[in-house]
């Protein structure tokens, strides 16, 4: 009986002793602090073939325009469009603050998004996709969104 009761003391106390350990927080996704710039000039590289784009920053006036929803206070957005208003490409990317969910504001976006915002024309496929805080949506042609779409995935600074 004094063996069964010295087991199960030396048990729990190395239950306890790992359970005490300090464990090491999940790692942080580098999109989280890569410039916007940046992360849009590596996403957008080689995917948009011979459309002539130009990139900005997004403010409060022009964010619905992009994403569909009301201007988020705190974010930081990014914007890439086709030069010519006839072609129906649009890739954005929105970094929500501290705070913000994430995946609901990406829900809402995929919601609100206008695929065709052109007078014109509409995008074919529209992706909305979230890593870390930044948000991507990405309107255009099939082909040329799934590949901004995978170079979003594989994006590293």
């Amino acid at each position: 009986m004094k063996r069964f009761t010295i087991i199960l003391l030396a048990l729990m106390l190395s239950l306890a002793a790992l359970a005490c350990t300090a464990q090491q927080p999940a790692a942080d996704d580098p999109i989280d602090d890569a410039p916007l710039a940046d992360i849009m000039a590596a996403i957008i590289k080689d995917a948009t073939g011979e459309i002539a784009t130009a990139e900005a920053e997004v403010d409060a006036e022009r964010f619905s325009w992009f994403f569909g929803i009301d201007a988020i206070e705190g974010a930081e957005a990014y914007s890439s469009e086709a030069l010519i208003n006839a072609i129906a490409h649009s890739v954005a990317l929105l970094r929500v603050p501290e705070g913000t969910d994430v995946a609901e504001t990406a829900a809402q976006i995929e919601q609100s998004a206008n695929p065709n915002k052109w007078v014109c024309v509409g995008a074919e496929k529209t992706i909305v996709k979230t890593r870390g805080n930044v948000v991507l949506l990405v309107m255009s042609q099939t082909a040329i969104a799934d590949q901004i779409a995978a170079n979003f995935d594989a994006y590293q600074p």
